[in-house]
């Protein structure tokens, strides 16, 4: 009996720091019995010059040659191939056109990669990022294949994207045979910008493993960990108000865990701070510990950054929800406030209910945490799948 071929065009790789909801729906995927192509995209040659996770010599040659994975009894192959991609400083001369021409041609040709490796795919899935621009062209390889799109973070939502993009994710969602929206705020942004749903699209959230931030499975050691602020997520925080608040707050470590590097001159004033501990990312299976030792869990986002308006329960809000701890936020979307979340709107409000919340021991949410236990997600993911399939089978 041949296998079912799943297809998954994301950002992200296999294996590293950033792990969001692809992962869990690729492991979705290989449970039900299907081989896996992850496929990472763009990763643009002038990687090899760069040193960070997800753009180096060594992990660009690995993608390239096909990173082979066992999941159950199914393959997962996590794989790219290199564009000729603009580096960022040169990207300002460039027309936007230009950037995205650069940064979607390779050689060889995606097409015939994906056709070697996969000849046949019976379901391909979107993630909302450049790679979506692929959606043609894969189309002609693989016509019989299930489209399905999976929006974290809508592009219409965000003003620096190019009218091209903008355009292609309408596209797909005209095309797309599922369409899984995190939450109904989502599908409100995509009404205001015109697009109206039809049958195709379902409300699927992110998830956490709820488990790992139980009391049962962790208990803290109160004599060997000190009081901590902690942020954690890949979103560039408020720099300023955090250093800001490690000054206000001189007995308290604040723990800053983002794979975005601040700046060079943020750095400096950062390594000053006696009381400031930057790691630039932890492994997944680090996450619980950090986010259950701490006192006072915060998201602090830039005021500039409009596009974390559009962001609801994401992944992190819902791991420090599950330890029950204390939430203090500011420059978030102001929906969050009805689960309990403290939405702050001045630095010296923040500094406050931060400085108040350290002896604050659970907090109880207006939310059914059990709801985005990714089990239960991923059950449901594959199930309307399955149906979708079946009917697609018989038409």
């Amino acid at each position: 009996m041949v296998k079912k071929t799943a297809l998954l065009i994301t950002y992200h790789n296999w294996k590293g720091k950033r792990q969001g909801g692809f992962h869990k729906f690729a492991e979705a995927f290989c449970r039900s019995g299907y081989d896996v192509g992850f496929l990472s995209f763009p990763r643009p040659w002038y990687g090899i010059l760069k040193n960070t996770e997800l753009h180096n010599a060594k992990v660009l040659w690995n993608l390239i040659c096909g990173e082979q994975y066992k999941i159950d009894n199914s393959r997962l192959v996590n794989f790219t191939v290199p564009t000729f991609g603009i580096p960022g400083p040169i990207r300002k001369y460039v027309s936007n056109k230009m950037c995205m021409h650069f940064d979607l041609m390779s050689l060889p040709d995606i097409t015939t990669v994906c056709r070697y490796r996969f000849p046949n795919v019976d379901v391909m899935m979107y993630e909302s990022t450049i790679g979506i621009m692929l959606y043609n062209e894969l189309r002609k390889i693989y016509p019989q294949s299930m489209i399905i799109y999976r929006p974290s973070d809508p592009l219409v939502a965000d003003h620096n994207n190019t009218n091209i993009l903008l355009e292609e994710e309408k596209y797909l969602m005209k095309n797309a045979d599922i369409v899984f929206l995190v939450d109904d705020y989502h599908r409100i942004i995509y009404n205001k910008s015109g697009i109206i749903f039809g049958n195709n699209m379902y409300i699927l959230p992110n998830g956490i493993d709820v488990e790992s931030y139980s009391k049962k499975y962790y208990k803290r050691k109160e004599n060997k960990i000190d009081d901590n602020v902690l942020y954690l997520g890949a979103q560039v925080p408020d720099w300023r108000l955090l250093i800001h608040l490690a000054k206000a707050l001189p007995s308290c470590t604040i723990k800053i865990v983002c794979p975005e590097r601040p700046k060079r001159k943020t750095a400096m004033e950062l390594s000053l701070l006696k009381n400031i501990i930057y790691i630039d990312g932890v492994m997944p299976d680090q996450v619980p510990e950090l986010v259950m030792s701490c006192n006072v869990f915060v998201v602090p986002y830039q005021n500039s950054d409009m596009r974390i308006r559009n962001l609801g329960l994401t992944a992190k809000l819902l791991q420090a929800i599950a330890a029950r701890k204390p939430i203090v936020a500011k420059n978030v979307n102001p929906a969050l406030k009805k689960y309990g979340i403290q939405i702050c709107g001045s630095e010296n409000e923040f500094i406050a209910r931060v400085r108040d919340s350290m002896n604050c021991k659970e907090v109880s949410y207006s939310i059914n945490i059990d709801k985005y236990d990714w089990n239960k997600i991923q059950n449901e993911f594959i199930g309307t799948i399955n149906k979708i399939s079946n009917m697609r089978t018989y038409e």
